[in-house]
């Protein structure tokens, strides 16, 4: 695994005229999903995908492309799922390589043709016939378009490159230029006064417990009734409330947790998800509980931000139990603390 490596190059289509085109996919009756790329020449197109499943979080398949006929092409599929809720890229990528028995070996997000995507890499297939793959996600207005391109292993080093310029070339051709799943809605706290977002499936509420110097709301998930996510998002005013240590912090989300009926089952540890160390500074903790008769997962942040002190506490299902609603919850949790702020 460790010779494969994922080159990022930009396309410059005027040095590649001599070798590759560029191609424009509008699939029948689906002109809002047209997009383009840039293959070799001499590929060739599958003009019948068969019957496609277009139900939400099912990946249809929308392009089809190989070098060749037979077990040793190099092949490049494109396909988008409708996602009408938010999670993150990055942790969707990781789930689809999960499901499909894909190792990965490199995950990072990046700029590429068609903006911010998720650029992934790794193999997959029985040993006697390994696939090198790479994956390259993005989302767009409640769909994540997904580009993957795979050839045998021992093709790799003569493929990498139409592979990159495959995968960095994709492009909407009528993209709604929003990378939002779905709407977000703005919550605010009291005294101190504070905004955060979240997603428009969710639903907001005032914490009823006026403490001097402090103000909270909670974010909750519900499904059929029953609580499937929870967020609470909590600013302080060190002039007013006094400072506090990420210790006593931690010990304090511990006892408001414990109120709620949640039990812990380990220490708390550093949270180490690339979605959270993408926001500046936080300090931000991991661990895992019980919920009466159910596991679930417990996160934690502290961070300072306009002269306030923000702490998030999260409980969310194992991502083995659900792993959408895991993502979910991840999802929001991320949201707010990119989007917390004093006013």
């Amino acid at each position: 695994m460790s010779e494969l490596s994922f080159p990022i190059s930009g396309v410059d289509l005027g040095s590649l005229e001599a070798t590759h085109d560029l191609v424009k996919v509008d699939p029948s009756g689906l002109s809002h999903l047209s997009y383009s790329l840039v293959l070799p020449k001499g590929w060739v197109s599958e003009e019948d995908l068969g019957e496609q499943d277009d139900g939400i979080g099912q990946l249809m398949r929308i392009g089809l492309f190989a070098d060749r006929v037979g077990p040793d092409a190099t092949v490049a599929q494109v396909s988008v799922a409708k996602i009408p809720f938010e999670i993150d890229v990055r942790d969707w990528v990781e789930d689809q390589a999960a499901e499909f028995e894909t190792e990965l070996v490199y995950c990072q997000e990046v700029q590429f043709a068609c903006g911010p995507v998720v650029d992934a890499g790794g193999s997959c297939g029985p040993s006697d016939n390994r696939q090198a793959i790479r994956l390259v996600a993005h989302a767009d207005a409640a769909r994540i378009f997904l580009v993957s391109v795979m050839t045998p292993m021992f093709r790799y080093d003569e493929q990498r490159n139409n592979i990159a310029i495959a995968t960095n070339s994709f492009k909407l051709l009528k993209p709604s230029g929003s990378p939002q799943l779905e709407q977000w809605l703005d919550s605010a706290g009291g005294n101190p006064a504070f905004h955060v977002a979240y997603p428009a499936s969710w639903k907001s509420r005032a914490v009823g417990k006026p403490i001097p110097g402090k103000s909270a709301v909670d974010i909750l998930l519900t499904r059929e009734n029953e609580l499937a996510g929870y967020l609470r998002v909590k600013a302080t005013d060190p002039a007013v409330a006094g400072d506090m240590s990420t210790h006593e912090a931690l010990k304090l989300a511990t006892e408001e947790l414990q109120e709620g009926g949640v039990t812990l089952t380990a220490a708390w540890r550093e949270d180490a998800s690339p979605g959270v160390h993408r926001i500046e500074p936080v300090s931000a903790y991991l661990t895992s509980g019980r919920l009466g008769d159910k596991p679930v997962e417990l996160r934690f942040a502290l961070f300072p931000r306009g002269g306030l002190v923000f702490a998030q506490s999260s409980i969310s299902l194992l991502k083995s139990e659900n792993p959408v609603l895991w993502m979910r919850s991840k999802r929001a949790y991320e949201i707010a603390l990119l989007t917390a702020r004093p006013g």
